[in-house]
């Protein structure tokens, strides 16, 4: 074999090394991509749960705003729907900030590997992948984002509606509370096609993670 092939043979083979790296950098590195991957996996599964109890607080919202005679149930159960929604809230904070915090570990480990490659070819690859995972978490962000001023504005309507009824639940008191149910439910609709958004983003972001540590990933 002539020198010149030589070169060119180790040089497939560092881009092959290369490229299996990227993946998850070494061991050590899949192991964080493991990591990341189940906290992405656990974070899609609240944010489905948070989506559904979005849509059951409206359903309780609008069976309150309707009702006809005895009130005290259907006031009970959207007291109740409230309160796992300011549950789910505080889920998903948690998750968010596991998903966060991995993230964070995950890109620092991969920069660090990055330093131990001298190859600028394999090392522009890997740098370029590296960016891409960046900005599918730039996405996610940005998707959480557009959600939380509609859900703060849901929450504060809800709410409002509970302090009042408590000292009005009557016919008349329902009828003072339609206006700020109406705009709860525009907010609430707006909050439920938002998380939509962000089970998206966590999806894609979920496969992608599960392709690079060679695990099926979970639906």
């Amino acid at each position: 074999m002539d020198r010149k092939m030589k070169r060119s043979v180790v040089r497939v083979l560092l881009l092959a090394v290369g490229l299996a790296l990227l993946g998850g950098c070494a061991t050590t590195g899949q192991s964080k991509s493991g990591d990341l991957s189940e906290a992405l996996t656990q974070g899609k599964e609240a944010v489905a749960v948070g989506k559904k109890q979005v849509e059951m607080m409206l359903t309780s919202l609008d069976a309150l705003v309707t009702a006809q005679g005895d009130l005290k149930a259907p006031f009970s159960k959207f007291n109740d729907q409230l309160k796992q929604l300011v549950k789910m809230q505080e889920d998903l904070k948690k998750r968010s900030g596991e998903v966060q915090a991995k993230k964070e570990e995950y890109l620092k480990q991969w920069q660090e590997q990055m330093a131990n490659i001298k190859d600028p070819e394999i090392k522009t690859k890997i740098e370029s992948r590296r960016q891409e995972v960046a900005k599918d978490y730039a996405d996610l962000g940005q998707a959480a984002q557009k959600a939380r001023a509609p859900f703060d504005l849901f929450l504060q309507y809800l709410q409002d509606i509970k302090q009042y009824l408590n000292f009005d639940l009557t016919p008349s008191g329902i009828e003072a509370v339609k206006p700020v149910a109406e705009k709860a439910k525009k907010e609430g609709t707006a909050v439920s096609e938002a998380i939509g958004n962000i089970m998206k983003e966590l999806d894609t972001l979920s496969k992608k993670m599960a392709s690079s540590t060679g695990e099926a990933p979970k639906k």
